[in-house]
């Protein structure tokens, strides 16, 4: 038998090789989940990644990714509507900062519609 493996170390392989080791983590983009009625706007995708540094840029590379989203979520005024939350790691961004809460690669943001009906 040879004296040393055929294939090199996985180890090895994967520090020289990894999409990690060759991405700019700064600007990585985080998974942003839509509701129903905004899907339409997306070709019916629920999940779309993007990257922003505010929730305020984070709208408006949506609104230039799929035209017409950022009058679905905030108003003449540049306020998200009433019946929107934008929710950053579980919290509404109205607790937070509103739309000048920050964000990094690594938040969780859901966009959620208010439910009617009874």
């Amino acid at each position: 038998p040879p004296s040393r493996p055929l294939r090199p170390s996985l180890s090895r392989l994967w520090a020289t090789t990894s999409w990690w080791a060759w991405t700019d983590h700064t600007d990585a983009p985080m998974n942003v989940h839509l509701p129903t009625s905004l899907r339409r706007l997306t070709g019916g995708v629920a999940v779309v990644s993007e990257s922003a540094t505010t929730v305020a840029e984070l709208i408006d590379r949506l609104d230039a990714r799929y035209p017409g989203m950022a009058a679905k979520i905030c108003g003449p005024d540049g306020d998200v509507l009433r019946h929107i939350r934008v929710f950053v790691n579980g919290t509404d961004i109205r607790e937070l900062a509103g739309r000048a809460t920050p964000l990094t690669e690594s938040d969780n943001v859901v966009i959620a519609a208010a439910m009617a009906g009874g």
